[in-house]
């Protein structure tokens, strides 16, 4: 379990005690100031746990949605449009309006993790949106994956998601061409 320096506080009661669990191997310091009763945690979760507003997003949320086997070299994150920057070279920031960046966030296991990130109908509006910024084959990987799940999407959710857009009747226009 992942815990942070204030949570570690509360059930050992100091720093010096934290340093003790720490050498002692009953706490692993994980990254700065995340610990966890494991010795390896995978750094999406590392990531949710510093960042909790955070959504898995764009390249990351594709493979964990399982629509590409392309592994991301950094994690995309979404964040708020005013949220501080996140200096960490492991991320990728993608500054979003607050009125979308939690339309259709959905948790998903993957590898035992369990990742804050977009839905799949949510998944088809980034990809359509991006589409001009993300090299054609990836593109077309993505879409040929959203296609072949479309029995698991519902159209009325991306026309629900789609009020919140800009741009939403040339976006909705590409959905219905391309994946649906």
């Amino acid at each position: 379990m992942l815990k942070n320096r204030q949570e570690c506080i509360q059930t050992l009661g100091s720093d010096f005690a934290i340093a003790n669990a720490v050498s002692e191997k009953a706490l692993y310091k994980l990254d700065r100031g995340i610990y966890s009763d494991r010795p390896y945690v995978p750094f999406v979760e590392i990531a949710a746990k510093r960042y909790p507003n955070a959504v898995v997003t764009l390249d990351s949320a594709f493979y964990y949605q399982g629509l590409t086997d392309v592994v991301p070299d950094v994690l995309h994150l979404a964040t708020d449009r005013k949220a501080s920057r996140i200096a960490d070279r492991r991320i990728c920031q993608h500054f979003v309006p607050t009125t979308i960046l939690h339309v259709g966030e959905t948790r998903v296991t993957f590898n035992s993790s369990t990742v804050l990130t977009y839905d799949l109908e949510r998944l088809a509006i980034e990809v359509v949106r991006m589409r001009t910024k993300i090299p054609f084959d990836y593109y077309k990987e993505v879409v040929n994956a959203l296609r072949g799940r479309v029995h698991e999407m519902y159209p009325a959710k991306i026309d629900d998601y789609l009020v919140n857009f800009p741009y939403r009747e040339s976006v909705a226009e590409a959905i219905r061409k391309e994946i649906f």
